[in-house]
């Protein structure tokens, strides 16, 4: 056993007291190529499923009755590969890191919900007129 007055690391946690931390405070601008988070283009989306199946983490849920889309941030590893399956190209890879955008008690998990179309969209009495 060693000598127990020799303390090899005293010295470093001495200078650990007063020097500044290791860690950045700045926030770094994402590099080129870097895959920051999933984004979802609703407007375009067909909530055909697709992207839920073909996702190697699970992280996607889609309800086609519900007209829901959630995607678990936590659990998406930024592969890419539900942007290549999506067949009208609603889903894409943004450099922009997801950070502090998410607020809530569920922060890592975004639900996007596109609204059924009403009665009201279609003209005044629900029904598509006909071309002459």
């Amino acid at each position: 056993m060693g000598n127990p007055l020799r303390l090899p690391m005293a010295l470093t946690a001495f200078k650990n007291l007063f020097s500044r931390p290791a860690t950045r405070v700045e926030v770094r601008p994402p590099y080129p190529g870097a895959r920051g988070q999933l984004a979802l283009d609703l407007s375009t989306c067909v909530f055909c499923g697709v992207c839920a199946r073909r996702c190697p983490s699970g992280a996607i849920e889609v309800s086609r009755e519900a007209r829901r889309v959630a995607i678990e941030h936590l659990r998406c590893v930024l592969c890419g590969v539900c942007v290549d399956a999506c067949a009208k190209h609603s889903l894409s890879l943004e450099a922009e890191p997801l950070g502090a955008q998410l607020e809530g008690k569920d922060r890592h998990r975004v639900e996007y919900v596109k609204p059924s179309p009403t009665a009201s969209d279609d003209g005044p009495s629900g029904k598509v007129p006909k071309a002459r």
